[in-house]
């Protein structure tokens, strides 16, 4: 029996998760209020309203960082 306990590693300690819930949070709010703002120009033609492309790449930039997770996909 003492050969068998010790062929099993012991569990790593549990390590905190590096994923931020309010900044994924934040950058699909950010994306979807884009989307919002380009899908009005697309109606209006307002040239104004292509600005909502702003928040829409910032918001999905935000998805590239270590913050939303992405080294541990």
């Amino acid at each position: 029996m003492a050969e068998g306990a010790s062929a099993h590693p012991p569990h790593p300690a549990h390590v905190a998760s590096p994923i931020s819930i309010g900044w994924v949070v934040l950058a699909a709010l950010m994306i979807g209020i884009g989307l919002g703002i380009v899908a009005y120009w697309q109606i209006t033609q307002n040239w104004l309203y292509f600005l909502g492309l702003v928040p829409t790449v910032l918001g999905g930039l935000m998805l590239m960082s270590p913050r939303a997770g992405l080294d541990h996909a």
